[in-house]
């Protein structure tokens, strides 16, 4: 999830979320390990609610690795780098219950 700074790179916010959504709905023509993907932009008006989400799924967490060190993430990271105020990830094995 990420909060986005209320304008960067001489675009507003909701722009740069826009810009966010196509660049990461891009990835998986690029990077095959990525099992699936969805982008959504905030509707809420509330305090408590982040800009942007994403999440994504791959079949291992070798799969994971590969695309978190993949060229063209990496590009895109450093494009939602330069419009992010925070960000919050959280990575899981679905199924797997707490020890």
């Amino acid at each position: 999830m990420w909060r986005l700074e209320e304008e960067a790179g001489g675009q507003p916010k909701e722009a740069n979320a826009r810009s966010m959504k196509s660049w990461l709905e891009g990835l998986p023509a690029q990077i095959p390990q990525i099992r699936s993907l969805e982008v959504g932009l905030n509707i809420s008006s509330s305090e408590r609610a982040w800009d942007v989400v994403l999440v994504s799924s791959f079949e291992t967490e070798a799969d994971l690795a590969a695309y978190s060190s993949h060229p063209q993430h990496q590009a895109v990271v450093a494009l939602i780098r330069a419009v992010t105020a925070e960000v919050r990830v959280v990575d899981y094995v679905a199924g797997d219950a707490l020890a």
